[in-house]
């Protein structure tokens, strides 16, 4: 929302999740009821408004289409010394704007080069590594003349007995 090019943002209402032993969630909503706005003036300048909710004020509009509601405001006015050409000034550090999103982008893409360098740097010594340590009893359990079994950490099982199904013994 908008006024006199100023954006205006706040919640409208909430959403609750209560959770019950046994039963599966429940979402409730609620709507918000009396918004209050504060807004500074520099003469006959508004130079700038924050929009704030009252939580204690809600309405449940979880069951039904059509609730009747009531909505209530206040307003607060300030006078304030900024002048009216420097009241955009505000809006500026917020990260809606483009230059915010230019800085996420920046970071997500160094971010993928960073995974990327430290993958192609680290990666390459351990691979041969594992690869021996996994080969290896493999190797020894196909040499010509070793007997035919291969330790598997839990039990020594004769590959013969495996080749020929008779594995497990009953």
């Amino acid at each position: 929302m908008y006024y006199d090019d100023l954006p205006l943002w706040g919640f409208i209402g909430k959403v609750e999740k209560i959770l019950r032993p046994g039963q599966p969630a429940e979402m409730r909503y609620y709507l918000f009821t009396h918004v209050h706005f504060d807004i500074s003036y520099n003469n006959d300048r508004v130079i700038e408004i924050n929009v704030s909710t009252d939580p204690l004020r809600t309405v449940d509009i979880t069951e039904g289409d059509s609730i009747p509601v009531e909505f209530s405001y206040s307003v607060k006015w300030k006078e304030t010394s900024i002048p009216f050409d420097r009241r955009m000034e505000k809006y500026s550090r917020y990260s809606f704007l483009p230059q915010h999103l230019e800085i996420h982008w920046f970071s997500i893409i160094n971010s993928c080069v960073t995974v990327l360098l430290l993958t192609g740097t680290l990666l390459p010594p351990v691979i041969p590594c594992t690869r021996v340590r996994s080969v290896q009893p493999l190797r020894t359990a196909w040499t010509p003349g070793a007997r035919r079994e291969l330790n598997v950490g839990v039990a020594v099982v004769p590959l013969r007995s495996l080749l020929q199904g008779s594995w497990p013994p009953s």
